[in-house]
Order: structure tokens, then C-alpha cells, then sequence
């Protein structure tokens, strides 16, 4: 298997419980900092990979449909552990990573 995929910049809001935001506007202010930090535009993104969804936060397509994402890969899980597994095995399955140089 080959998979052309790299994680390329982080982005974080604010947590906890009783913000002002909702869970969709929290994303968006992830996002649009991971986008900075990577020094991308939302073009360049076509996968997604979150841990939660209905019915406690917007599913993926939701999501992608927001920041307007054309994505070709999805993952998305309920709990933060098999989101952690989900990402392991992903990265000892032998899948090849493309990086730039």
C-alpha cells in the first residue's frame, strides 16, 4: 500500500467545558492555525482525521463541507483512543509517506 500523506502543521483552540464557541468554531480556529503553521492554503488539504461526531459534534463531511475541503481520505472515530490507534496502525501499516526535500 502507498499512501501519499503528511502531517504537516498543528493548530489548537480552546478547551473545555462551557465555551462560548461552538464545536465547529473551534475547529475552524485549529485548522486555520495549523494552516498557518504549515504555510499552506486550505487547497492543498484533502484529508481529514477527527474524534467525535454526531451526536456530539459535526461529522467529517460536515466539516469538510464548512471549510470548503474537496478531501479524498477520511478517518474519523468516536474515542480518543481508537483515534490514537487508528493513527498507529496507519503508521506501521508500511504505508509509504511522501515528503518533500
Amino acid at each position: 500500500m502507498t499512501l501519499d500523506a503528511a502531517i504537516v502543521g498543528i493548530g489548537l483552540s480552546p478547551f473545555g467545558r462551557g465555551l462560548p464557541d461552538s464545536q465547529l468554531g473551534l475547529a475552524a480556529t485549529a485548522f486555520k492555525a495549523a494552516l498557518a503553521d504549515a504555510g499552506l492554503e486550505r487547497a492543498d488539504v484533502d484529508g481529514l482525521s477527527i474524534h467525535l461526531g454526531w451526536p456530539l459534534g459535526p461529522d467529517y463531511d460536515r466539516i469538510a463541507e464548512a471549510f470548503g475541503l474537496d478531501i479524498r481520505y477520511v478517518n474519523q472515530s468516536w474515542l480518543q483512543v481508537v483515534s490514537q490507534f487508528e493513527c498507529g496502525r496507519i503508521a506501521n501499516s508500511g504505508a509509504k509517506l511522501r515528503t518533500s526535500s
